[in-house]
């Protein structure tokens, strides 16, 4: 079974139809794993907004289409035993699924509307806020003394320039995120032709 994984540059017509730079990796395991890759990141974020392209990103792996509730998607992943993952940093965006190679068709189609044909639901954003939210105040600043040290250094080196803040965001930048700049967001980013 082959393990593919996309590279590509910044989307709608990448999956549709042109054809993105692709690794195909051999290997004998049944499972596939397949990793798309976006550049754009923490990076991209406008100054006022900290956290957006983190926002933007779980927003498209991690919530529902326009046709299917994020409900709707963990139901049909769950007898497949997969999920999507979503991996933000400063400079780049990956979406990684992976499966058994018999539910292969099924999984992509999934994966694929999720990230082209976002749902962009309020209850998706307040659902995701919350976390990227408690995953600041707790997880980071709570459980991960390393992590937290190495976002400060960032902080601190990079102050006033595109890497100077944490990949999540600030407490106060998500709590004024709207579905409007998460939209505008992935028209900006997630398209090819830059």
């Amino acid at each position: 079974m082959r393990v593919s994984i996309f590279l590509i540059p910044v989307i709608a017509a990448a999956m549709a139809s042109a054809a993105p730079r692709m690794v195909e990796l051999p290997g004998n395991s049944p499972l596939v794993t397949i990793r798309i890759v976006f550049t754009t990141g923490a990076a991209s974020d406008p100054a006022p907004l900290p956290g957006l392209a983190h926002l933007t990103a779980e927003m498209l792996g991690d919530a529902g289409t326009k046709d299917l509730t994020y409900k709707q998607i963990v139901d049909a992943m769950y007898p497949m035993a997969t999920s999507v993952n979503v991996v933000v940093d400063k400079e780049m965006t990956t979406f990684v699924g992976e499966t058994h190679r018999d539910n292969l068709d099924k999984f992509y189609g999934l994966m694929r509307d999720m990230i082209l044909h976002p749902g962009w639901r309020g209850d998706d954003l307040s659902r995701l806020r919350d976390d990227s939210i408690n995953n600041l105040r707790v997880g980071l600043r709570g459980n991960n003394d390393e992590e937290l040290g190495k976002e400060e250094l960032y902080n601190l080196i990079y102050q006033g320039r595109p890497y100077g803040h944490e990949d999540l965001g600030t407490v106060a930048a998500l709590q004024k995120i709207t579905i409007m700049d998460l939209q505008n967001f992935y028209r900006l980013h997630y398209t090819q032709g830059i």
